[in-house]
């Protein structure tokens, strides 16, 4: 680490605190890249260019104060290392800001060199342990879609076929007519053509949903649609829905917010609770085949969505450990659908369980928060106080730039 310049922010309200922090950092680092701002909007301004090594966060800004600064900056900047300062030993605060995604806190009236040192060094580590971690992760969800998308092969080879055997049998129909000259052939060759240009449009869109699915680009955080993901997955499982005639009761909010998350990761998540959703159903001598999806807004928080079925449902051993990796009751399964899955979920701070339904059947609620407003403010240039320092501002040249959540 020492061998690879840091880019260090520095958020901090009080200049004279700001110079003293940026001193130790200088001694410590010489050739760090070090750049301060006192206010939040300043802050956000430029989290949206740049991606320090690690932040240093006073709570009280000149125009936020209190965990909302931290929650703001860490909305912006998820995977930075953050270190948060306080005016006293506040440990209940502190405890909080951990929990809000902090890596530690300090408190200003005892801090010394040795201790800001310490603190950024091992916030660093840590966070460059769990990018590891959550990379290997995203390669084990790429896996794992790749092995899905190779189970659903004959069902959308079949899916297919359907427009394609349409677009032939149009062409050879289109080629009959061109041989007469009557109005009535020409209308129909148009009426053809069209046929054909639809059918060609609804082959185009499952190959763009396969490609989409099972293709390695790196994750898109963005606001999504809760809704229009599950429309996506629907079509992906529309051949097995009719093979195993499973009826599909769709009870979606029209207004639902939207999410901040990536669309391919969550949409694995739909995918598979919908699969397994299926397989439930279709278990022979099953009279009712129904899988219930519903969405909703829970407390102006989270987006909800409930995946329910008339299965044999969640076997009572099971229900506590159909989350762990590796554990499945199916036979020959990997068991690490669910586990993945609870993985992308709590990525985004959301969560997932499941439970058994009284009258029989299987349900699983997923929870995502709700997108934050963001307001677009004019850009700031990060200041650095005090003539005397040897630090410098990070130019274009040089800074990595921002990046997402894996």
């Amino acid at each position: 680490m020492d061998h690879v310049p840091l880019t260090i922010l520095v958020a901090e309200s009080r200049e004279c605190d700001a110079e003293l922090h940026m001193r130790i950092l200088a001694h410590r680092w010489p050739t760090a890249r070090l750049a301060w701002v006192d206010t939040l909007r300043s802050a956000l301004d430029y989290l949206a260019s740049w991606s320090p090594d690690a932040i240093l966060l006073d709570m009280h800004l000149i125009d936020s104060i209190g965990l909302q600064t931290l929650e703001r900056v860490h909305g912006r900047a998820r995977n930075v290392p953050i270190v948060i300062l306080t005016e006293m030993n506040d440990e209940v605060l502190g405890l909080q800001a951990i929990r809000l995604g902090a890596q530690d806190y300090l408190a200003k009236i005892s801090l010394t060199g040795d201790a800001l040192e310490r603190s950024l060094r091992y916030a660093i580590e840590r966070n460059r342990l769990v990018n590891s971690i959550r990379q290997r992760d995203a390669e084990l969800a790429h896996l794992s879609r790749q092995i899905t998308m190779g189970e659903m092969a004959s069902g959308l080879a079949h899916e297919l076929k359907q427009p394609l055997t349409a677009i032939k049998n149009y062409a050879e129909a289109s080629i009959n007519r061109l041989s007469k000259r009557d109005e009535d052939s020409r209308r129909r060759v148009v009426a053809h053509l069209t046929a054909m240009s639809r059918q060609a449009s609804h082959a185009s869109d499952i190959l763009c949903h396969i490609k989409n699915f099972v293709e390695r680009t790196p994750p898109l955080v963005e606001a999504t649609s809760l809704d229009e993901i599950i429309v996506d997955c629907l079509s992906l499982v529309d051949q097995e829905l009719r093979q195993e005639r499973v009826d599909v009761v769709l009870q979606l909010d029209p207004e639902l917010p939207p999410v901040w998350v990536d669309r391919v990761q969550i949409k694995q998540v739909v995918l598979n609770l919908l699969r397994n959703a299926i397989e439930a159903v279709s278990i022979p001598g099953s009279l009712r085949r129904e899988i219930n999806l519903q969405t909703f807004v829970l407390g102006n928080e989270d987006a909800v969505l409930v995946v329910s079925d008339t299965g044999a449902g969640i076997d009572p051993d099971s229900e506590t450990r159909i989350f762990e990796p590796f554990y499945s009751t199916k036979e020959g399964g990997m068991g690490l659908g669910l586990a993945i899955c609870t993985s992308i979920i709590k990525a985004y701070g959301g969560t997932i369980d499941a439970r058994r339904k009284p009258k029989g059947g299987a349900e699983f609620r997923i929870s995502l928060p709700l997108v934050e407003s963001r307001s677009k403010s004019r850009s700031s240039t990060p200041r650095i106080p005090g003539s005397e320092t040897t630090t410098s501002t990070p130019t274009n040249t040089d800074a990595s730039l921002p990046s997402e959540l894996v």
